[in-house]
């Protein structure tokens, strides 16, 4: 039988934070949303110091749409060789 780990609610709670701040989607149309597949992996690591990691990660990560990758580079201004 397999054993379904849960997440604690103190990594629900900041990783809801982190989804509100940055207004990703928490609740989608469909069987599962991006949000509680993020918790489903979080509590699968080892341990609290691997989730406190991903947790960090996440909070410092840019998500860009598709469309605007052009817009971002041109903002870019890369050193000339």
């Amino acid at each position: 039988m397999l054993e379904r780990k849960v997440l604690s609610d103190k990594y629900v709670a900041k990783l809801y934070t982190i989804f509100e701040h940055k207004k990703w989607k928490i609740q989608e149309d469909g069987e599962y949303s991006v949000f509680d597949r993020f918790c489903s992996r979080l509590a699968e690591l080892e341990n609290d110091e691997e989730r406190d990691l991903i947790i960090e990660l996440t909070n410092e990560f840019l998500w860009i749409p598709a469309g605007m990758y052009e817009e971002y580079l041109l903002k870019c201004e890369l050193p000339v060789m």
